[in-house]
């Protein structure tokens, strides 16, 4: 595609750092505003030639990042000291330009990181931000309230269908193009996946000749789509299609569940997390020792233990909150969806977990 041309960023980047405390303390604070024009991203292609997609340069993204770093030595002595190092950041980007056709997921003006898919409703009221159905509330019209009631499992559906093979939730849909307010969309925001703030702590601890060291990983607020559990739904293999101790009455047909297999609000999770990432102890030996181990010819030798990922602290239900990006692609109808990058869309999709390892380490200085 000798048309396609590199993505232009330009970016304002501003920062301040104080030292104080006797130069024990400081304090720095960063930020960034940048702009992506001409994106590279994929569109569909009428079907001519046999080629069906091409990469072409469209859209914009407006992204701001604040970053905070506070170091300390907290302590400071001729065998002991204790320093600390905390580093925190929070992003938003914006998409404000996107020419290309769009499922309603890519918006100008919505954040990139906003999961948009089906909501299913939970309370008779919401049906009514419908305006097609509001139109038919009345009494003995279609929508009207006692045509609907909430069932077993918390959802609305018609009051026809309850209990028997057609049985459905309902998702909620609003005015899909105000102010006219005469198409109805289910696909709707579901909330953002991206983190309202990121911390990263790290720890030293030295005594004598002992070293500790430690990094806490912290992320606040954003949601994770469990995709593996929705994937599961659509093979009707998820738990939730277990039928087994629900009393006969209650119990629903295998097509129940279809409609949850996609990004639906079933399947978006917390993503807060707190991580211990590494802890790690060591002990050097000093010339002196060594000497006297008969290893005289070695200056230094340093023995350690690492242990990484050994605990996450999480309400997410899956392996890991720290998952891999959503999909990109482009569908049948020529809508692009989707975001690859993992720091926009945390998403499920039967990844392995990050292992957790045990790591011992020997350094020998000549």
């Amino acid at each position: 595609n000798r048309k396609l041309r590199p993505a232009r960023s330009a970016e304002l980047e501003l920062g301040a750092n104080l030292a104080f405390g006797g130069n024990r303390y400081s304090l720095e604070y960063s930020y960034s505003r940048k702009h992506t024009r001409d994106q590279i991203v994929q569109q569909n292609l009428p079907a001519v030639a046999g080629f069906t997609k091409q990469w072409v340069n469209a859209g914009a993204l407006l992204s701001k990042t604040h970053e905070l770093t506070l170091g300390a030595q907290l302590m400071q002595r001729r065998d002991f000291s204790v320093s600390m190092n905390l580093a925190a950041d929070r992003t938003r980007a914006v998409v404000t330009e996107w020419p290309l056709p769009s499922d309603g997921s890519i918006e100008v003006g919505r954040d990139i990181s906003t999961w948009i898919g089906s909501r299913f409703v939970r309370k008779v009221s919401d049906l009514y931000d419908d305006p097609a159905k509001n139109r038919l509330s009345g009494a003995d019209q279609l929508w009207s309230p006692d045509s609907v009631l909430v069932n077993e499992e918390g959802y609305v559906v018609r009051r026809s269908s309850w209990r028997t093979i057609g049985e459905r939730p309902i998702a909620y849909a609003v005015c899909s193009n105000p102010p006219a307010c005469t198409l109805s969309t289910s696909n709707v925001e579901l909330g953002r996946a991206e983190p309202d703030f990121r911390v990263n702590l790290s720890t030293v601890v030295t005594w004598k000749r002992w070293a500790v060291t430690s990094l806490i990983a912290w992320w606040q607020g954003g949601t994770i789509l469990n995709n593996t559990r929705a994937n599961q739904v659509f093979d009707l293999r998820d738990p939730i299609v277990d039928q087994r101790g629900k009393p006969p009455e209650s119990r629903k047909p295998v097509t129940y569940y279809v409609p949850f297999a996609g990004t639906t609000n079933e399947w978006l999770e917390p993503g807060s997390f707190v991580k211990i990432r590494e802890v790690s102890l060591s002990y050097t030996f000093d010339r002196p020792q060594l000497r006297r181990l008969g290893l005289g010819a070695l200056n230094q030798v340093r023995a350690g233990l690492a242990g990484r990922n050994l605990f996450t602290f999480s309400r997410f239900s899956g392996w890991d909150p720290e998952v891999g990006g959503y999909p990109t692609f482009t569908g049948s109808d020529g809508f692009w969806r989707g975001a690859s990058d993992p720091f926009i869309k945390r998403s499920a999709n039967f990844q392995y977990p990050q292992f957790r390892t045990l790591t011992a380490t020997l350094e020998i200085a000549f």
